[in-house]
């Protein structure tokens, strides 16, 4: 947790985000914890459903 705040996540997040939009995704998913899920909400990811396997369920679609 020592990294919590210092923009490394957010960093992979983009750059993960980018390759896949490269690579001709045009819609991405995700599971995230429910103590994680404003982080993603926050960059811009969209929660589509709750609960699955404890998770949350997030999508984000390349700008056109």
């Amino acid at each position: 947790v020592e990294h919590r705040g210092s923009g490394i996540g957010s960093a992979l997040v983009d750059a993960a985000t980018q390759a896949a939009w490269s690579l001709g995704f045009e819609s991405l998913y995700l599971g995230a914890t429910a103590g994680n899920s404003g982080f993603y909400a926050e960059k811009g990811w969209r929660l589509i459903e709750t609960g699955v396997a404890d998770l949350n369920i997030f999508r984000i679609d390349q700008e056109k």
